[in-house]
């Protein structure tokens, strides 16, 4: 492979974010190198696509949505963003590529390079940073006015094809590596699960004399642990919600209120919530203070996401708590009991509209019971495992932070002419599409 270099020569563009281009180019409103297809697209209301037969893509602002029985396109075009908070955040790609047989909405623009690389064309369109573009606060906007008078760069074609080809290769390098480095962070969690999993229903001797527990999801435990229920070890405690329209039962600054949306994040440990409520909300509600190192599970919407928190607090009704009623016990070892059995939890689920854990069964709960000198060394041990494991998981999400930053830069670098890819090796048949295809088979055996 020949080494990339810079062009020869560049000449002034007069445009801030890119202000020279090689010798060659050229720089010209959007409208003028992509048409616009805007006239073609059809929304279509939720309540239609329900009755739809789902056979074709439905696209909106951030991608694919829905699915829908017909379609309006049967080319590949370039989708880009209209409206929504993605202008912004760029959390999701906002120029990317529609093909096959699809519908587009009318929150994406639709655009069709007047002659050129539609490869080539949504890279660029995606490295742009579209702020100063933007109308609308409540509901930011990208208008077509706007985006058509966008100053572009417009390589020769033939140049256009051989960035394109390049990029595509490169993108698919760098998301192998990501791709293994995410595998590699699944592993781990795996292996994570299955030695708490082992440490909390086997002990920590190996050669410990066994028995059977007599319950499903715990199997086989060491001889001298015993079983009991929940209840006979802690408190468990439900939660309420303060009245929405009463301002003084609410306080930014007030006692943490746990939801289960508080809970759906990643980690064990909590301590704060989205919203907060008064000591005057919690006196006017059903929601009661728990103290601090409990247990708090969601009982509906969804069951089982479970959390460890760190202060005093409450919840509301979609909670419950675990608030421990004796010394003899190391609550940290009964959330890791119950966080690696999730399934199990939800299985308990009761109800006819939405299911929904009941007191009386979580109380009910078959749990095993050792003793506390046990379970605090069972605790010790599997912190040190999730320290381990968290720092392997965070070198690999640095890695792959730095290749995706490598990725931003490896695009806009061939998009802007910043590398001279006229003596690219390009690969005599090359098909990044075929090669994608390929690398998933082998993934998925």
């Amino acid at each position: 492979m020949t080494q990339l270099k810079p062009y020869p020569e560049y000449k002034n563009t007069g445009l801030e974010w890119i202000p020279q281009i090689p010798k060659g180019w050229r720089t010209t409103k959007l409208k003028y190198a992509l048409q616009s297809l805007n006239h073609k697209r059809i929304p279509l209301s939720g309540e239609v696509r329900s009755r739809m037969k789902k056979s074709y893509d439905y696209y909106g602002a951030s991608g694919i949505i829905d699915k829908v029985d017909d379609y309006i396109f049967d080319e590949e075009l370039i989708l880009i963003g209209e409206d929504g908070a993605n202008l912004y955040s760029r959390s999701s790609p906002l120029a990317f590529l529609a093909s096959g047989k699809y519908w587009v909405n009318n929150h994406a623009h639709i655009l069709k390079p007047r002659q050129g690389n539609n490869v080539y064309f949504v890279n660029l369109l995606e490295s742009i940073d579209y702020t100063i573009y933007i109308s609308g606060s409540a509901q930011p906007k990208l208008t077509q006015d706007a985006l058509s008078n966008i100053t572009i760069i417009e390589p020769p074609i033939d140049e256009q094809y051989l960035i394109a080809q390049y990029i595509e290769k490169k993108i698919i390098e760098i998301d192998l590596l990501i791709s293994d480095k995410e595998r590699l962070i699944n592993l781990l969690e795996e292996k994570r699960q299955a030695l708490i999993t082992e440490k909390v229903t086997k002990g920590l001797d190996p050669n410990v004399k066994m028995k059977d527990s007599g319950i499903e999801w715990v199997g086989k435990i060491p001889e001298h642990w015993a079983i009991i229920k929940i209840k006979y070890l802690f408190n468990v405690k439900n939660g309420g919600t303060p009245k929405s329209n009463t301002s003084s039962y609410w306080d930014d600054k007030g006692m943490i209120w746990i939801t289960p949306e508080d809970l759906s994040s990643d980690g064990y440990y909590i301590s704060n919530s989205k919203r907060k409520i008064s000591s005057e909300g919690l006196e006017n509600s059903s929601a009661t203070l728990i103290s601090k190192n409990s247990i708090v599970l969601s009982t509906r919407a969804p069951i089982g996401n479970i959390k460890f928190v760190i202060k005093e607090y409450t919840t509301n009704q979609g909670c419950k708590s675990l608030e421990k009623s004796t010394d003899n016990i190391n609550e940290l070892y009964y959330f890791y009991l119950l966080k690696n059995n999730k399934t199990m939890l939800q299985s308990m689920g009761r109800g006819t509209t939405f299911l929904e854990l009941s007191n009386r069964d979580l109380s009910n709960l078959k749990i095993p019971v050792l003793p506390l000198k046990e379970m605090n060394k069972i605790v010790e041990v599997i912190s040190t495992i999730n320290q381990r494991v968290d720092s392997l998981i965070e070198s690999q999400k640095s890695a792959m932070k730095l290749l995706k930053e490598y990725r931003e830069s490896l695009i806009y670098e061939a998009v802007t002419g910043k590398i001279d890819l006229r003596d690219y090796e390009a690969d005599a048949g090359y098909n990044a599409y075929e090669q994608v295809a390929e690398t998933d088979a082998v993934y998925k055996e």
